[in-house]
């Protein structure tokens, strides 16, 4: 009994904390599969599968330089980064400048937020904490993507949404909830 209240205790103390009291802590892949494996209705075993095949091949391409696979995951479109329209061949060739550097490109995830939309079949809601480093240059910001995996073996990037912090003009919910100033699903 005394165990259950101190558990209701922290848990309530740490849901107080301000949204700028949140500090990034690195979750490994192995961590993000088994959460996301652990999902229940409505996702289906194959939705599960794809959806940590495609964080998995995003964090792959970005390490590897693989431009191509990033190319062909994007549908035409704009995107936004870091609150500037980017048409698709634009930010892909942004990319191949950033990878041309000849430094290793190391992509962490520090949080995320991914659930299934109500509407479009296989189509995913996906806000992660990301921080990259290439060389010199580091950076922690926040990737929002909507993402159609009705092929899995041909995903389409539908939304892209780079933020380097959070943005209260983006929405209209509380500091104290994790989604406040940053794109989500419910955005689009």
């Amino acid at each position: 009994m005394v165990r259950r209240i101190l558990v209701l205790a922290m848990a309530v103390s740490i849901g107080s904390l301000s949204v700028s009291a949140w500090k990034p802590k690195k979750e490994s892949m192995k961590a993000i599969r088994k959460e996301i494996m652990s999902k229940k209705v409505p996702w289906s075993d194959s939705s599960r599968v794809a959806v940590v095949d495609f964080v998995e091949a995003i964090k792959r391409a970005y390490e590897s330089k693989d431009t191509l696979f990033l190319q062909s995951t994007f549908i035409d479109k704009t995107y936004l980064v870091k609150k500037k329209e980017a048409e698709k061949n634009e930010y892909i060739n942004g990319l191949r400048t950033c990878f041309q550097s000849g430094y290793r490109v190391r992509m962490n995830i520090y949080g995320h937020e991914i659930y299934r939309k109500g509407v479009g079949g296989e189509t995913f809601s996906m806000s992660i904490c990301v921080g990259y480093r290439c060389h010199k240059k580091k950076e922690v910001g926040y990737l929002f993507c909507l993402v159609d995996l009705n092929n899995p073996e041909r995903p389409k990037v539908l939304v892209w949404v780079w933020q380097k912090e959070r943005d209260p003009e983006v929405n209209k919910y509380s500091k104290e909830n994790y989604i406040w100033g940053l794109y989500s699903g419910r955005n689009f």
